[in-house]
């Protein structure tokens, strides 16, 4: 029988070799694995990409909300600055003369006015009636006054009381014209300022005065 060799130090490092590539062989993926993973990432990628389209259409809806509220607002600016156009037209047409004939009627056009202004045109009705009686030239002033063209001048009157001095300078008679502003025909008071309070001095701030007994003997 012959004898055996003992294995030597090469044979040791083959098999260390062979047990390494062994075990890093098992620990690779497989194709199942492969296949497994390849399947997941696809429906993450899926999730995510159904999340973006959703976000994208919301977004995309609202821009679509935002341009439609643009152009309508647009439309209405256009709307509003070709009637204050057209109104601008007007009331410069208007101040060319004091009233329009229209049918039967005398016809005045005024810009828009507050009602407390409204109030006193209709109350001073006799009085711009008696100026175009006479032809005399007349004009609303801002804030409220009526004013007449008068020897190449122009006379004003703001308030009730004035219509009295407002028509004598003219040489009209003065007409019975409502107080527009307290709503009678009583003259309305400008108003006044009040007199100032004069602090109280106490008794301790006047110096003491001696009175005289009239009894007591003089010094």
């Amino acid at each position: 029988m012959a004898p055996t060799t003992p294995p030597g130090p090469e044979s040791s490092v083959l098999e260390r070799i062979e047990d390494r590539l062994g075990s890093l062989t098992a620990s690779m993926a497989t194709k199942d694995d492969l296949k497994s993973l390849t399947t997941a990432i696809q429906d993450t990628l899926r999730a995510e990409m159904a999340g973006i389209r959703s976000e994208v259409a919301s977004h995309a809806g609202r821009i679509t909300s935002m341009e439609e509220a643009t152009e309508a607002l647009t439309a209405r600016q256009t709307s509003a600055d070709t009637a204050i156009a057209r109104q601008d037209t007007i009331m410069r047409k208007a101040r060319e003369r004091p009233t329009w004939p229209y049918r039967s009627a005398q016809v005045a056009l005024y810009n828009d006015l507050s009602p407390i202004t409204l109030e006193a045109r209709r109350a001073l009705r006799p009085v711009t009636a008696a100026l175009r009686d006479r032809n005399i030239s007349y004009k609303w002033g801002f804030p409220f006054a009526l004013l007449a063209r008068h020897h190449n001048s122009w006379i004003s009157m703001r308030w009730p009381e004035d219509v009295p001095r407002f028509m004598e300078e003219l040489g009209l008679p003065t007409p019975v014209v409502p107080n527009w502003i307290l709503g009678s025909t009583a003259p309305v008071p400008r108003p006044q300022r009040l007199p100032r309070r004069r602090e109280a001095r106490s008794p301790s701030a006047h110096p003491a005065r001696r009175r005289r007994n009239p009894a007591s003997p003089e010094e």
